[in-house]
């Protein structure tokens, strides 16, 4: 598959944005858009606008949605979608920007999908594999209180957006937030 490609073609480096992330975020698009009775036609968009969403870090760490955005549209280019549907996968790749301040179910959707892992099970390996990524891919350090400290900043200004994630989501990132602080009080 095309993005496939894409993404496993990151540097190894990319502990977090992989196609594990990818795919994950695919499939909470299509457990939010089942839940909310979302259309075909914009399941499909968002389900194309989550495949796509990080390919931009083939081009640049920082501003990847606008790359991303690029990528989404020659591919779709290619196979003769209308520009509306081009620019709709596009307006939804650009919602996953942070901050996120979506509008639409679908743009909530993908924002919450996106951040559907910050409710996981295994958060604090997940959140390690991406402390790995921004040490390696931004040059930059932290030591373990200090990403600690912007974890929790992190958490406890993150909303999400949907009724799916605020009832099925939100309790269990309240859970991760609550071992952090426990971890490192």
């Amino acid at each position: 598959m095309y993005v496939s490609d894409i993404v496993s073609s990151l540097p190894p480096e990319f502990y977090y944005h992989n196609l594990q992330h990818t795919q994950y975020v695919v499939e909470g698009v299509k457990i939010m858009s089942d839940y909310h009775v979302v259309s075909p036609e914009k399941r499909e968009k968002l389900i194309l606008a989550a495949w796509f969403h990080d390919t931009g870090f083939i081009e640049s760490y920082k501003n990847h949605e606008s790359h991303s955005q690029h990528i989404a549209t020659q591919f779709l280019h290619n196979l003769n979608c209308s520009e509306s549907d081009i620019l709709q996968v596009c307006h939804l790749i650009e919602a996953t920007r942070l901050p996120t301040n979506p509008k639409s179910l679908s743009e909530k959707i993908i924002c919450d999908a996106d951040m559907r892992h910050l409710a996981a099970n295994n958060y604090m390996e997940i959140n390690n594999k991406l402390r790995q990524e921004v040490m390696s891919c931004c040059h930059e350090k932290f030591d373990d209180e200090t990403w600690a400290f912007l974890n929790l900043r992190f958490l406890e200004i993150h909303r999400y957006y949907t009724s799916y994630a605020k009832e099925i989501l939100r309790p269990k990132k309240e859970v991760n937030i609550a071992q952090i602080e426990y971890t490192y009080s």
